[in-house]
């Protein structure tokens, strides 16, 4: 068996696997690598940023719960104190008899309102 050796055609395939590594890490794959660091960076920014908004919300809202109570005790205390008398009278309830009328003055009454209806609307 013969012994293996290092011969030319393996220096140059290893050359050129060298190269074309280099050539595919810096021309592909460093814009990538860029691009996605890029995008980390700026997706932590807007985290952040979402954050300190929600901190100040939160801030806000507990001023604003403060503020509200302080006016409320305020307005309570200086609430003016009402008395209210109230008198009832104790006279009866008079009701009054509405006097009856027979369907041949009823139906007078309703021609006489059709009649001056007529006049009024119709030319």
């Amino acid at each position: 068996m013969a012994a293996l050796g290092i011969n030319l055609t393996f220096m140059v395939q290893m050359i050129h696997f060298l190269i074309a590594y280099m050539v595919i890490k810096y021309l592909f794959l460093k814009p990538g690598y860029v691009v996605v660091a890029t995008d980390a960076h700026r997706l932590k920014q807007i985290r952040s940023r979402i954050v300190a908004r929600q901190e100040l919300i939160a801030h806000k809202r507990t001023y604003k719960q403060t503020r509200w109570n302080l006016f409320k005790d305020f307005f309570y205390k200086q609430k003016p104190q009402v008395r209210k008398e109230y008198t009832v009278s104790t006279a009866p309830i008079v009701q009054k008899k509405v006097p009856e009328i027979s369907l041949q003055e009823l139906d007078k009454v309703a021609r006489t309102v059709a009649d001056a209806l007529n006049k009024k609307v119709l030319p």
